[in-house]
């Protein structure tokens, strides 16, 4: 998913990334990172399946598996079962790359690689789907962090709406999960991995302009609270603010809707 609104501020960060994997234009399935074989496909036909596991090599469930054409076509995806295995199905021949998510964030996401998980999509390993199933697209996932702050105006007044993602400082090109400043300013980014990161705030009302700098930064096996941008003078152009909420039909309140 990758984000092009608004103007970014890239900030340079301190170690190397762990989870980058090398350059791979087609990957080549291999068998599990415990040795032991991807799961039997239980339909036969076009389809792409593995094993999901972490980094003691045991299996991880409940992780969406996304497969999606190489040049744009609809794909399809499903979530890892009993001990990370995996099967996407409703897949047609062609070259797929392969996304892994966790929706609980205790574990970092990327792109499958044949050299491992990446978030680089240009190192993103390209899958060729045949007639028949394709197995061993085999991933560990590294232990999932955050990275949380508080972004505010010179005179201290928090700014909400500034979209926030991190992409490893060795990508050409990066899949971004990005999260968005409340009303009091802070955000929290999770399931990040060690390592070195680009930071990047912007604003999609492009009220921003990049002229702030932030201190070094290091994901290393550990939570990052408090990093936070003060906007110097002149960085932040304000805006009026339209407020209100939500309801359904019934009345009930309805939570993540996007007002434009």
């Amino acid at each position: 998913m990758k984000r092009g609104l608004g103007l970014g501020l890239a900030f340079v960060l301190a170690s190397t990334i762990a989870s980058c994997g090398s350059s791979a234009s087609t990957a080549s399935p291999t068998t599990g990172p415990a040795g032991s074989p991807s799961p039997a496909p239980t339909v036969a036909g076009p389809s792409i399946s593995g094993h999901v596991r972490d980094s003691t090599g045991a299996g991880v469930s409940g992780i969406s598996v996304n497969a999606s054409r190489v040049y744009g076509a609809p794909g399809s995806g499903t979530t890892s079962g009993a001990g990370g295995a995996f099967q996407v199905l409703n897949v047609t021949a062609g070259d797929y790359l392969v996304e892994f998510l966790d929706p609980l964030s205790n574990y970092g996401g990327g792109y499958y690689s044949s050299s491992g998980l990446t978030l680089d999509y240009a190192k993103a390993g390209q899958v060729a789907v045949g007639a028949a199933p394709l197995t061993g697209i085999d991933v560990i996932l590294p232990k999932g962090y955050s990275l949380s702050g508080t972004v505010r105006q010179v005179d201290g007044t928090p700014v909400a709406g500034v979209e926030v993602a991190v992409c490893p400082q060795s990508a050409a090109s990066c899949s971004e999960f990005p999260t968005w400043t409340a009303r009091d300013g802070t955000y929290k980014l999770t399931a990040i991995a060690s390592g070195t990161y680009l930071v990047n705030f912007s604003d999609p009302w492009q009220h921003l302009e990049p002229k702030a700098t932030l201190p070094a930064l290091t994901i290393a096996g550990a939570d990052v609270p408090g990093y936070d941008l003060t906007a110097p003078a002149g960085w932040i152009t304000p805006g009026a603010a339209i407020e209100g909420l939500v309801r359904a039909a019934t009345g009930d309140p309805l939570p993540d809707v996007q007002v434009w």
